[in-house]
């Protein structure tokens, strides 16, 4: 569920539209297609006819958000920078996503139980001037099995049609072409102030944008993906995004191992930081927490793969 860019020279544009992205988000180019749907009119959870079931934890809306959709792909860039704007923004669960062929995992924070599949969210100000007033924030906490990954997309575009949110973002990490092939740096011989791995990409974040979203795109001043065969979530997201008349931008940040890599996604953070309520953190810090949440996430992937193999041990021995 990577990017494979061919030739991704696009040209850089212009100083960014701030503008663009203000109208982007204040104003979504969604179509108006009946009355409102509104959390509180909704049952205590939805059946979505792919399989999804939302369950919310509460009544709140999405009218004009910001959305961040950080899940599993090449270097976990999203979900480490979808876990840092949830501990930095101190966002609440809202709600989690259930499908039937999800591992028996469940997602405990606080006490709280919920899907692997939560959303987040919390009324910030966004957007350069604050015209957003929230900002939500979907993950998963487990790679998705793929076969799900094109059915959640269509989920969550048409769930952020009907809650007419005013952008999504998907985030997400490729590996540069062997001409852009990720360096160290020589700072310290590994690129990470930890001992991670992580090492400092040489390529360009990259953005790749929905019909509705490509003035949003433009105005964030990162380099089009100019060809390339793009799968995964963000692939599918702009597909359904295109469909369903939304606007969504994909962000994808050059990584130098595909296990979990901080600094492609503190890169990543700082091309949405003027989105995301003007955190404006400086890059040392971003780096150092993005570095902390990477080492958290490979210790929760540890004991998921070390629970698999037991449950397959004990059932390949007839153990109930």
């Amino acid at each position: 569920m990577d990017l494979q860019p061919l030739l991704p020279s696009g040209n850089p544009p212009a100083a960014a539209d701030e503008a663009a992205v203000r109208s982007q988000v204040h104003d979504p180019p969604v179509a108006d297609d009946g009355p409102e749907v509104r959390a509180a009119d909704r049952p205590a959870d939805h059946r979505d006819d792919r399989g999804w079931t939302y369950v919310p934890f509460d009544a709140t809306e999405a009218r004009g958000a910001l959305v961040i959709a950080g899940m599993p792909s090449v270097g976990n860039v999203g979900p480490i920078a979808a876990e840092f704007l949830v501990e930095q923004l101190d966002l609440r669960l809202i709600a989690g996503l259930h499908h039937a062929g999800l591992p028996p995992t469940a997602f405990v924070r606080g006490g709280q139980v919920s899907s692997p599949v939560p959303l987040w969210s919390s009324d910030l100000a966004c957007g350069p001037d604050g015209s957003c007033d929230k900002i939500t924030v979907l993950r998963s906490e487990l790679p998705l099995p793929f076969g799900l990954v094109g059915s959640l997309a269509d989920m969550f575009s048409r769930w952020a049609k009907a809650q007419r949110v005013g952008l999504v973002v998907g985030v997400e990490g490729y590996v540069p072409e062997p001409g852009d092939a990720a360096t160290t740096d020589a700072s310290n011989g590994t690129g990470s102030a930890n001992g991670t791995g992580s090492a400092n990409p040489t390529g360009p974040v990259l953005a790749a944008a929905s019909k509705c979203g490509a003035r949003a795109a433009a105005a964030l001043g990162v380099e089009h993906v100019d060809r390339a065969m793009l799968m995964g979530f963000n692939a599918a997201l702009l597909l359904h995004a295109n469909k369903e008349g939304i606007g969504a931008v994909g962000l994808f940040a050059p990584v130098a191992t595909e296990e979990g890599d901080a600094r492609a996604a503190a890169r990543a953070l700082e091309v949405i930081d003027p989105l995301v309520a003007n955190i404006h953190l400086k890059p040392e810090v971003l780096l150092h927490r993005a570095e902390q949440v990477e080492v958290a996430l490979k210790h929760a992937g540890r004991l998921q793969r070390r629970m698999a193999r037991r449950v397959e041990e004990r059932a390949s021995k007839g153990y109930a």
